[in-house]
């Protein structure tokens, strides 16, 4: 994202605690503030001069919600309030969270933006607050916001670890020549979202005009079998060692997640649309290059 905003003539501010990222990673260009949105202080550094808000940063996932509570409530809750707050102050032109398709919970079928929500983990819950912030800082105050509800999103710079996201995890035990682990019996399934696509909705949400105040899905639309999506990464890596099946998380009931991308279309004026094959191609050539270690 940082590049594309760089190549489109922006001048970019980035507030991080590499408590999971590397300063290496960011271009030498980039006015870089390192801390963390839970401070205030750090957040007002790093929307000093600033037109545009993007708020990307988040306690990630589910799993690491359920093991810790508190420490979600505390970074998705009051850090996305703290970010609010000082793009108020700073006159922010425009704020764009980046919220979650989690806020669904378990409803089995095409998600549309209006459905009911019905988190059902700490996750689920601080993303769908934060937007629940983002509609009242918009309505009450007249800060700009837009929420997008991003799904599964894949792509280069996608590490592996116990609560990454399942493509990376499923790359790292391809590469290490060991089965793909599944969790029940891979008749679930998932709406993926190529890294490209989720920066290009995140782009256009920071202009369009009709955007404002609105909450968005953004996902390719279609809806991905975990079993299938074994056998591609099984085809694309090379990798035979095949696959086993794990015992479900007791905390997942979601069997099938499709985004409706009407809204998408209507309001941001495009669809994501790169094919999954193409994406894991490119996303296994940037992991076989870099080797990620689990973080």
């Amino acid at each position: 994202m940082l590049l594309r905003l760089q190549h489109e003539g922006w001048s970019v501010t980035v507030l991080d605690n590499l408590v999971q990222g590397k300063r290496e990673n960011l271009p030498k260009s980039v006015r870089f503030v390192e801390g963390d949105v839970r401070d205030s202080a750090a957040v007002a550094e790093a929307m000093k001069g600033c037109h545009v808000a993007f708020h990307i940063a988040a306690n990630f996932a589910n799993q690491r919600s359920i093991d810790g509570p508190q420490e979600d409530l505390e970074i998705n809750g009051q850090g996305t309030l703290n970010v609010l707050q000082e793009a108020l102050r700073a006159k922010v032109e425009r704020l764009v969270y980046a919220s979650s398709s989690c806020v669904y919970g378990p409803f089995s079928g095409v998600l549309v933006e209006n459905l009911p929500k019905h988190p059902e983990t700490p996750y689920a819950i601080t993303k769908l607050l934060g937007e629940y912030y983002c509609e009242f800082f918009c309505k009450h105050y007249g800060l700009k916001t837009v929420s997008l509800r991003l799904s599964n999103v894949y792509g280069p710079y996608d590490f592996p670890g116990k609560y990454r996201n399942v493509i990376p995890n499923l790359m790292r035990l391809a590469k290490d020549e060991k089965p793909l682990s599944v969790m029940g019996d891979g008749s679930d399934s998932r709406d993926f979202t190529f890294v490209e696509d989720a920066v290009e909705a995140l782009i256009r949400a920071a202009s369009r005009k009709h955007v404002v105040g609105e909450a968005v899905n953004v996902g390719s639309g279609n809806e991905v079998k975990i079993n299938d999506l074994a056998q591609v990464i099984l085809k694309v890596t090379g990798s035979k060692a095949g696959v086993v099946y794990r015992e479900r998380r007791s905390w997942d009931h979601i069997r099938r997640r499709v985004l409706s991308t009407k809204r998408c279309e209507e309001l941001l004026g495009f669809k994501p649309s790169t094919p999954l094959n193409d994406g894991l191609r490119r996303t296994w050539a940037w992991f076989e290059k870099n080797n990620p270690a689990p973080i």
